[in-house]
């Protein structure tokens, strides 16, 4: 959490203004696309505007893109959150907006609801997300197990679930259309969950390896859905080719560090 709050919290917040949004928008979608990167899952930020802005980029430059509005409650800067009334409200001023474009209508962007993971979202918020999340048959994406610490905190929040994917299972937020980043600790009640549910998982490498999050094993992800992220926030790198390398890295490392602990 400390470089959320040092790093990651304070740039967002600056996203308050909408043309430096717009601006770092429109690098930032042409760095995917010259990477190859034409259909790209973003999580915007709290700001309504500056997430519409990030629509309307896309839309000038030709990707495709799932687009969220993130949503953040509690255990945020004092500068950087939202109420609960504010958030589901203008999550959904969000969603009509996106789906009354012809883009949406072409199937080139689509609005995501976006809990940014469960210490920044109250009980509340998850199941108001929840309930527009099947009001309007849209994906989910948040963040899951990045890091140990992470889930040592999801369970003194939330000491009525059994573990990290419980809470969002509990709160209706795991479905066929959910992607959950990073997940790179899960238990195996957890991976069984996310195969019943359908859950996707989005593997970032880049950003794990940046980081100094963790090691994850694709092959240990059997009957997952999993694609690869480039978490670029984290990561350092929009290439998928750069990810591809990374995660065979990571799964090498992690393979290594098992027989090492067996030695």
């Amino acid at each position: 959490m400390q470089w959320l709050e040092k790093y990651t919290f304070n740039y967002e917040s600056r996203f308050s203004d909408h043309s430096y949004a717009e601006d770092v928008y429109t690098k930032a979608v042409k760095r995917h696309l010259i990477n190859g990167s034409t259909t790209v899952v973003f999580f915007g930020t709290i700001h309504l505007e500056s997430t519409k802005a990030l629509v309307h980029v896309v839309e000038n430059l030709g990707c495709r893109a799932y687009i969220g509005k993130v949503n953040m409650d509690r255990n945020s800067p004092s500068h950087y959150i939202e109420t609960t009334e504010d958030s589901l409200r203008t999550t959904k001023e969000f969603i009509e907006h996106v789906i009354a474009r012809p883009s949406f209508k072409n199937g080139l962007v689509i609005p995501v609801v976006t809990p940014r993971f469960v210490p920044t979202c109250t009980v509340e918020l998850m199941q108001g997300l929840s309930a527009l999340a099947k009001q309007y048959d849209l994906p989910i994406q948040s963040h899951i197990s990045e890091n140990k610490g992470e889930i040592e905190w999801v369970k003194e929040l939330h000491p009525e679930c059994t573990s990290y994917a419980d809470v969002y299972d509990k709160y209706g937020l795991l479905s066929s259309k959910t992607i959950m980043a990073h997940a790179i600790y899960l238990a195996e009640e957890e991976k069984k969950l996310f195969v019943e549910r359908g859950v996707g998982v989005s593997h970032c490498p880049l950003s794990n390896i940046a980081l100094n999050s963790g090691f994850m094993c694709a092959q240990d992800m059997t009957g997952i859905k999993m694609g690869l992220g480039t978490d670029v926030s984290g990561g350092y790198s929009p290439s998928m080719l750069s990810s591809m390398r990374s995660a065979m890295m990571a799964s090498t490392v992690h393979f290594a560090l098992e027989i090492h602990r067996a030695q």
